[in-house]
């Protein structure tokens, strides 16, 4: 059988999709003959990867036995002395012996190397036996020069010395052994991590739950001090026809090219790539003439964006309220994920991330974070916002990590910290929140100081919840924030985005240029303009000249309105006022004080199509606890009284009089002529 493969960085990769037997070295005699024949073609190998729907890897140790039965097939084959008829005996046995020992060794020894030590092992008691029974001599040459010496061979390699204590429990055609010495890797094709989906036999279960449709379970894995945090996502449960549908959608989604503008935006383009992703899903099944439910399209099409422009199990790791730490050691692809366990704390996960997976997710951070990440800069620190949580990450690079990439993760609580909820989980006692609650309240100066990972955010959140509402908060920054929300005209239609969102975005699609310390866009190559006020005082649209971005070190003022309007700008950033004479007049934000007034647009001179008239019963619908009042609702009621009735029953409404209500619903209606929107709208469909 002609076998397709390939060797990538060591590790040799066997096209099994055209396989009739199962591609598993533990349950297929046939598989493991392949592999082994591929290793004595192939040199320096440390993995071995079948590929079919699935990927299913071997690792290093698993690979070195293989090698091991390899290099004792190969020595057998190489060796004169397994090949002269007379180390097999006289010449009336040798023959026969010489076929059997040929059977044994190229169909037996490279499909089941135990069977064939268990079947040498027997064959040798068998020839003892004779030759005691008979005196010749013609057995022990024999078991000296052919049995003995490949008996020998076998049992100097590990997958023998494993096993050996447990031999008497073989039976030929049965893999059980195998199934105890490998225990592959496994993820579907259009995945980059790999998951080790058997729990170890002797594992304790702790704890099972789910978050959303993702299994968890937690063991004790005795000889470790680390508990086992094992998922098992929808990913792995699904038919072979949805793996299929999967692959082929996503080899199409490959060919879509996201502009730099969209990528700057991970939300954008992962609403893009999921509404692409459904309807794509959807055609295939059509025309694999195979029916998909609503829900299963809308699942599959999450599956296909989690692992295309998604964060891949990130995202499942940071969807778990317990998980605290998520933690990518170097170097990537040869030890698990590690996180931390609200319950259990330090735990491993039964996810091995790969390499091009880390360098997937560092190229992701350096482009949304716009910073760098490699020799000159090996720190990194941004956020990510995925379904489920959001999360600060830490990234290193070579120079301060020597085997390259690695990754830390803090996720954010959805629910602040509280103190009540520090003294649920004995971070302080009681004593401690009231003497912080006092100082808090009493106004007093607070260092907050620790390590990384010690709680200072937590507790600073938890502080602040302390200060009474009716005391402002001045938020004070080391740069300026670009969350703060403008209306602009691109050209000719008026959009709703952040100072921070357009400038980011304009920067990264167009350039721009460094003047003394500023990123400067000179040019306005989308028209964009913005509502400013000119020499008469007047509202107006005009032209944007410069885009400028900037890092500063200044205090950062948030001022309010009485009307709840918000604004961050720096102290010397100019809001305007009115001057003693009436008239604007700038006026610095760190001189602005409570009751300063402040002018602000009441009307924005946005061209828009002028509503001469509006149906009121179109939107019927929309009107929630609406009543219709009028002359002619009172005749109507009197022409429909049956008809009102049985619809206002159907809504819940009492349109008979009971005892301890004096009037029933519809004696209210036809006393005060009025009627809900609701039954009416009810009326008018029927």
């Amino acid at each position: 059988m002609a076998v397709d493969y390939e060797i990538v960085d060591n590790t040799l990769r066997i096209n099994c999709l055209n396989w009739v037997v199962a591609p598993s070295i533990e349950d297929s005699a046939a598989a493991m003959g392949v592999v082994i024949n591929r290793l004595l073609e192939a040199k320096n190998v440390l993995r071995v990867v079948l590929v079919e729907r699935r990927e299913i890897e071997y690792g290093f140790e698993e690979t070195r036995m293989l090698q091991e039965i390899a290099e004792v097939y190969k020595g057998v084959l190489s060796s004169e002395d397994f090949t002269r008829m007379e180390n097999f005996g006289c010449s009336q046995h040798a023959p026969k012996r010489f076929s059997e020992f040929r059977f044994l060794v190229s169909e037996v020894l490279r499909k089941d190397p135990i069977g064939a030590y268990v079947k040498i092992g027997l064959m040798i008691r068998s020839a003892e036996k004779e030759s005691r029974a008979s005196g010749d001599d013609c057995f022990k040459t024999y078991v000296e020069r052919i049995l003995l010496p490949i008996k020998s061979m076998l049992e100097r390699t590990q997958m023998i010395k494993r096993v050996k204590d447990k031999i008497k429990l073989f039976k030929f055609g049965d893999r059980s052994l195998y199934r105890m010495l490998f225990h592959p890797l496994t993820r579907p094709t259009f995945m980059l991590t790999r998951f080790i989906l058997t729990v170890p036999k002797e594992a304790i279960l702790l704890d099972k739950y789910k978050v959303g449709t993702t299994d968890v379970e937690v063991y004790k894995v005795p000889g470790k001090v680390k508990y086992l945090y094992y998922i098992l996502p929808e990913e792995f449960k699904l038919t072979q026809d949805m793996y299929d549908l999967i692959e082929r959608a996503r080899q199409y989604l490959a060919a879509h090219k996201p502009t730099e503008a969209e990528l700057a935006d991970p939300r954008r383009v992962r609403e893009l790539f999921f509404n692409i992703s459904r309807d794509l899903i959807k055609d295939l099944a059509r025309t694999s003439k195979l029916y998909l439910s609503e829900e299963e399209v809308e699942k599959l099409a999450n599956i296909l964006v989690r692992y295309t422009v998604g964060f891949g199990v990130l995202e499942l790791l940071l969807a778990d309220d317990k998980v605290q730490d998520v933690y990518v050691n170097s170097p990537i692809g040869y030890s698990p994920i590690y996180i931390f366990h609200s319950d259990f704390e330090e735990c491993e996960t039964n996810l091995i991330p790969t390499k091009d997976e880390g360098e997937s997710w560092a190229t992701r951070f350096r482009l949304y974070s716009g910073r760098p990440l490699d020799e000159a800069n090996p720190v990194l620190d941004t956020e990510i916002i995925v379904p489920g949580g959001r999360a600060r990450v830490a990234a290193i690079t070579r120079t301060l990590s020597p085997e390259g990439l690695a990754f830390a993760f803090r996720r954010h609580r959805e629910k602040a910290w509280t103190f009540p909820l520090f003294i649920k989980v004995k971070m302080f006692n009681p004593l401690y929140a009231g003497l912080m609650s006092f100082i808090a309240d009493g106004g007093r100066a607070v260092l907050i100081a620790g390590g990384r990972g010690a709680g200072k955010t937590s507790l600073l959140s938890a502080l602040m919840l302390e200060i009474m509402r009716k005391f402002r908060i001045l938020v004070q920054q080391d740069s300026v924030t670009g969350d703060c929300e403008i209306l602009v005209s691109r050209n000719g239609k008026i959009e709703r985005t952040t100072v921070g969102e357009l400038v980011d975005n304009l920067l990264l699609k167009y350039g721009y240029k460094r003047e003394s310390g500023r990123e400067v866009l000179d040019k306005n190559p989308e028209n964009i303009k913005v509502f400013t006020v000119d020499k008469n005082g007047k509202v107006r649209l005009a032209l944007v000249s410069k885009f400028i971005r900037h890092k500063v070190s200044k205090n950062v003022f948030e001022v309010e309105t009485r009307t709840g309007k918000k604004i961050r700008v720096t102290e010397d950033h100019s809001l305007f006022s009115l001057g003693k004479d009436g008239k604007l007049q700038p006026i610095s934000a760190k001189d602005i004080k409570v009751g300063s007034y402040l002018v602000t647009p009441r009307i924005l001179p946005v061209e828009s199509e002028k509503v001469e008239k509006l149906n009121v019963l179109e939107s019927l619908e929309k009107l929630k606890d609406v009543y219709v009042l009028g002359p002619a609702i009172r005749k109507f009621l009197i022409a429909h009284e049956q008809l009102v009735k049985e619809i206002a029953k159907e809504l819940g409404y009492t349109v008979y009089k009971r005892d301890k209500y004096p009037k029933s619903a519809f004696s209210c209606w036809l006393h005060n002529s009025i009627l809900p929107c609701e039954v009416l709208k009810r009326m008018l469909a029927q």
